[in-house]
């Protein structure tokens, strides 16, 4: 199988052969502080038939875990869809809300 990895940052999730969650994304500048570096999420996903066994979970504590040991302090989530759990689970998670994205076709 061939997969294009155009983010630094991947983890695959894979039960028997079967891709069937994945986060990815980039270290870059903190947009808050311009000094320090941060971890931004650009794709964080989990076929719906998973989301109940916590992979999604374990795909993020390996990534902060990751991010620790590269001496990352911050983590940019996004939510690109209106998501009420995923909204709890940042909430709990202590992170703040930055700023919402709008988009349109051209």
């Amino acid at each position: 199988m061939l997969y294009l990895v155009i983010y630094e940052y991947v983890i695959l999730a894979e039960i028997d052969g079967e891709i069937v969650g994945c986060m990815a994304g980039k270290i870059d500048m903190n947009q808050l502080k311009h000094d320090e570096q941060a971890f931004h999420e650009i794709f964080w996903y989990v076929k719906p038939k998973y989301r109940a066994s916590r992979i999604g979970k374990t795909l993020y504590n390996m990534m902060i875990k990751d991010m620790k040991k590269k001496g990352i302090q911050f983590i940019i989530m996004t939510n690109r869809a209106e998501d009420a759990s995923l909204e709890k689970f940042y909430f709990y998670e202590d992170f703040q809300m930055m700023e919402k994205l709008w988009i349109r076709k051209i």
